[in-house]
């Protein structure tokens, strides 16, 4: 096991044991690794949890701002916890998922304007 790996897992831990936890360690490493993936970030906000499941690292979040509870969540693939480098793991996965993402939109935004294409052909038509 590498140490992030450790790490998290114990503040996972802490977070689930404790009220009144401060996992500070694992919040410099969260923050690093949202950070590097683009991904956002938990700054100081409260972790409510953190759970490894599914080959997924989740993290919930919350704050308040003038008594308005706010929450947020987090994630990131669970392999970036045992890679050498985190920070270029968590990089490359967020750059292959915004790629895909792109892709998707492209994908359809051509089949949008084709069907488009095709109703002002008909409406021409007609």
């Amino acid at each position: 096991m590498s140490e992030l790996r450790d790490l998290i897992e114990a503040a996972a831990s802490d977070v689930d044991t404790y009220k009144n936890h401060n996992p500070e360690a694992a919040r410099k490493w969260i923050n690093k690794v949202l950070s590097a993936g683009k991904l956002g970030g938990i700054g100081d906000d409260r972790i409510e949890y953190i759970t490894i499941s599914g080959g997924m690292v989740e993290i919930g979040t919350s704050y308040s701002v003038r008594s308005c509870h706010q929450t947020a969540e987090h994630s990131f693939p669970e392999h970036v916890l045992d890679d050498e480098d985190p920070i270029d793991a968590v990089s490359a996965w967020a750059w292959g998922e915004r790629v895909a993402k792109a892709e998707e939109k492209v994908k359809k935004a051509r089949a949008d304007l084709k069907h488009a294409e095709e109703a002002l052909a008909e409406a021409l038509a007609s």
